[in-house]
């Protein structure tokens, strides 16, 4: 997908908006008045960009495992990739885990390698 094309726009729109509502059903009674956040990995959906700042295609991850102290975690990406930018000062390999926030109808995180 070309980020240039209508119709390329048009869904990122449409999958910035889904986000808004999964971000939104994910804030419970303890909400302690921040901005929507999630765990993210990168992915290569077309062309990976080559500079730090960037939009860059991400997935929801799912953390798993044992929970106790010292155990290993397991990540799992689900669901659509979407677009976020990163507002740091490297390029994040293909597989990094951070943290999206939405603020502004925008979703960004920070990658400084």
């Amino acid at each position: 997908m070309s980020v240039g094309d209508s119709d390329g726009l048009r869904v990122i729109r449409e999958r910035t908006r889904d986000i808004e509502i999964d971000f939104a059903a994910d804030e419970g009674p303890n909400d302690t008045g921040g901005n929507p956040s999630c765990l993210v990995q990168t992915v290569a959906v077309g062309t990976y960009p080559t500079t730090a700042s960037a939009f860059y295609m991400v997935k929801r991850v799912r953390p798993g495992g044992i929970e106790t102290e010292g155990a290993a975690v397991s990540l799992t990406p689900y669901g659509n990739a979407f677009a976020a930018a990163n507002l740091g000062t490297a390029v994040p390999p293909v597989g990094t885990t951070d943290i999206v926030t939405l603020a502004d109808g925008r979703l960004s995180f920070r990658w400084d390698g």
